[in-house]
């Protein structure tokens, strides 16, 4: 064994609404408009791919302060952290990563369908991009 590696998860389930965290959703495609698009990539002979974002939702800054008590066995027992970014377990954290994909997507000249916030379109590049939480299809 070379090295040991944790993952710290916060307990979001103790979070209080209108204390904690305002907004505690990502927004997800439609599962009929999912298969509409991909039958269609199918028919018109698209190339679809899929990309699964690996830590999406702890590379988003936090928009309020969020302390949380150290797990017991890391050597930092009854210390209190405030994290400076989005961790596993904070409700806020899927609505943190959908935000800055989006703002991410329209510096590059993608537009935000109005029928579906999960789909994202370039017409200069002939693409769409479909968002599931932290997973994209692109056709």
């Amino acid at each position: 064994m070379e090295r040991f590696k944790a993952r710290i998860v916060a307990k979001g389930y103790s979070q209080v609404e209108g204390l904690d965290y305002d907004e505690t959703f990502a927004p997800v495609m439609r599962y009929d408009l999912l298969c509409l698009i991909i039958a269609l990539a199918l028919h018109l002979g698209l190339n679809m791919s899929q990309a699964d974002i690996k830590s999406a939702l702890l590379n988003r800054d936090l928009n309020e302060e969020v302390w949380i008590m150290t797990p017991p066995g890391i050597g930092l027992d009854r210390k209190v952290l405030c994290p400076l970014k989005s961790l596993y377990g904070l409700k806020q954290a899927p609505v943190a990563w959908f935000e800055r994909l989006s703002s991410a997507l329209a510096e590059l000249c993608f537009l935000s369908c109005s029928f579906d916030p999960c789909v994202f379109i370039a017409p200069n590049y002939n693409v769409i991009i479909v968002v599931y939480v932290d997973d994209t299809t692109t056709i």
